[in-house]
């Protein structure tokens, strides 16, 4: 009741705030614009305007439709809403955005909060089974890996997005996992390959338990796509020029360590388990990038004896141990801009 007490009071401030804005925006006509070219003539720029807006409503219902309306994130998420409401307020568009708005709240202490994104699901299980399989209790805690294993299999995104890709400006998704559902149906370079490493180290394991393997034809499409008559990598078809792997898809700034690191122990992993198969600034990061690359590292072969990056960043790593024995760090390093520690069972388990 505090929740929803709290979400209907926040919707009425914002749609006060922003109703008449955006309706001024989207409703009012640009003056005829006169240009010469010989004989003077006049083109009507609200026609071009008109237009306009009619392609970003298209590719606004294609993000919604395919994401349940859950949207990339909680910004395009408000933005996309509040379009549909004001292209028709009793659309069936907007009435499908308003039930998800709840993926994205939550109370916090300070009261109500909304989240970057619409959970973590597919992420924190992947690690979660990894960190059981590496501390050799998953014959102890097989009834939980049965549940994630299920979880994960189930998040698998299993097929693309329909029509061309190229006039919607999206990539190939098709055996990709999510951040969070299958719902939400991004396809993401390092939770790919976190789903990837998590389902490869299960089929190690009796299916008695932990259930039964993904099958190896999704394991396929999880690396490669068909493209015409060869086959190209799932995971590399986000790869840079540069030769990293950025997050959803091909990098238009700077370098992403993170995923690069994530993306090259799931492809030697998959080497090894597979060798006869041919295959072409996130979140609260100081444990969590040190994390990714020393796995990264040693993925490739260096060692804390040869390698001059993870002996750095062991001792760091080391240094900002807690009492407890873990790590951790606040989301309040954000506005600090430097690490500030606080148990996290996430961050425990890296």
């Amino acid at each position: 009741m505090q929740l929803l007490s709290c979400f209907t009071v926040s919707v009425d401030a914002c749609m006060g705030c922003f109703t008449n804005t955006v309706r001024k925006i989207y409703t009012t006509p640009i003056h005829w614009f006169r240009i010469s070219s010989g004989d003077h003539y006049t083109m009507p720029m609200n026609l071009l305007r008109e237009k306009a807006l009619q392609t970003v409503m298209l590719h606004i219902h294609y993000e919604d439709e395919n994401t349940r309306y859950i949207c990339i994130g909680l910004v395009n998420k408000v933005l996309n809403m509040l379009c549909c409401w004001v292209e028709d307020p009793n659309s069936e568009a907007f009435k499908l955005h308003l039930p998800r708005i709840f993926d994205y709240l939550w109370i916090a202490e300070d009261g109500m909060k909304m989240q970057g994104y619409n959970g973590s699901q597919s992420w924190d299980t992947s690690f979660a089974i990894q960190t059981i399989i590496s501390t050799n209790i998953a014959e102890e805690y097989g009834a939980t890996l049965r549940k994630a294993h299920d979880y994960i299999k189930d998040s698998q995104v299993l097929e693309d997005c329909p029509g061309d890709l190229n006039f919607w400006y999206c990539h190939i998704s098709k055996g990709a996992w999510p951040f969070s559902t299958a719902d939400h149906g991004w396809s993401i370079s390092d939770c790919t390959v976190e789903g990837l490493k998590a389902v490869l180290l299960l089929s190690t394991f009796p299916s008695e338990t932990v259930g039964k393997s993904l099958d190896v034809k999704r394991l396929y499409d999880a690396v490669i796509v068909r493209y015409v008559a060869f086959l190209e990598a799932q995971i590399c078809f986000s790869l840079n020029t540069d030769g990293g792997f950025a997050t959803y898809e091909l990098t238009r700034s700077y370098q992403w360590l993170e995923c690069t690191s994530a993306a090259i122990q799931a492809l030697t992993l998959f080497k090894k388990l597979y060798p006869e198969h041919m295959y072409g600034s996130w979140g609260v990061c100081f444990t969590y990038g040190g994390w990714f690359g020393i796995k990264g590292l040693v993925a490739a072969g260096r060692t804390y004896k040869n390698s001059f990056s993870i002996r750095k960043a062991c001792n760091y790593l080391l240094s900002k141990e807690l009492a407890s024995g873990g790590w951790g760090e606040s989301y309040l390093f954000l506005n600090r801009l430097r690490e500030i520690q606080h148990l996290s069972t996430v961050q425990q388990g890296y």
